[in-house]
């Protein structure tokens, strides 16, 4: 893609837009849409983003969490590793490389790149802790994953990136996640982490559907409702 995207022999009239574009768009702009599973609208930002940084190793990697989540598996991966060939030192990628491949059920290689992106980031980068700690939770339980030993893995390093950056509300969101996954019979912990993101970013639209999910799996329905509501005016189009 390196190669195909930035072509600059001749400055045509759609180049020259797109430059246009690549300049009022970023990457805030593009990953709440994929969040809000707007995966096409999201996918032309991030191939504007490409043009205008071919060798920012994290667009082609939030590029392929967008395919990743639109269902698109293989060209996910087509993406992650286009992201390692253009910039071999953004950890990012090798989680995403290692996600796909534990899917497959190839837990060495996934475990391999879990443990480069680490390394690269030195252990003291709470996103990319955050980040392999997603993988974990969103593999836990398929087919051939171990899900005690990576929900377990997941608390860890979502304790370690809290302990980093304390104030990150997706951090505690993924954290009630990791808990809730362990234990779908006691919330507690869970609603916890989701009230403390919400403490740190009152207008969490994931934070107030997630409580109004587990108020529902516990059947108290008005509170469920109430967190339902709160979400919906938050972001009546948030699609989740």
């Amino acid at each position: 893609m390196k190669s195909s995207l930035l072509r600059q022999s001749v400055l045509s009239p759609a180049i020259v837009f797109v430059s246009v574009i690549g300049h009022s768009q970023t990457l805030q702009d593009a990953i709440p849409l994929t969040n809000n599973e707007e995966f096409e609208q999201a996918d032309k930002i991030f191939k504007v983003l490409q043009l205008s940084q071919p060798t920012a190793g994290n667009v082609y990697f939030y590029r392929g969490e967008n395919f990743y989540n639109w269902g698109e598996i293989d060209s996910a991966q087509n993406m992650y590793q286009k992201g390692i060939n253009v910039n071999a030192l953004e950890p990012l990628n090798y989680i995403g490389l290692g996600k796909v491949q534990m899917s497959n059920g190839d837990s060495k290689a996934a475990t391999d790149n879990f443990y480069k992106a680490k390394t690269l980031a030195k252990g003291k980068t709470p996103v990319v802790l955050a980040e392999i700690a997603e993988a974990y939770i969103s593999l836990a339980g398929k087919d051939q994953v171990p899900s005690v030993d990576l929900l377990n893995q997941a608390v860890s390093l979502l304790k370690q990136a809290i302990e980093v950056d304390a104030k990150n509300s997706t951090y505690h969101l993924d954290l009630g996640d990791a808990y809730l996954a362990q234990n779908p019979t006691d919330g507690s912990k869970s609603i916890e982490e989701y009230n403390t993101a919400i403490s740190l970013d009152p207008k969490s639209v994931n934070a107030m559907l997630r409580l109004g999910q587990l108020w529902r799996n516990a059947r108290d329905y008005k509170t469920s409702y109430d967190y339902f509501i709160k979400a919906a005016k938050l972001d009546s189009t948030f699609a989740p």
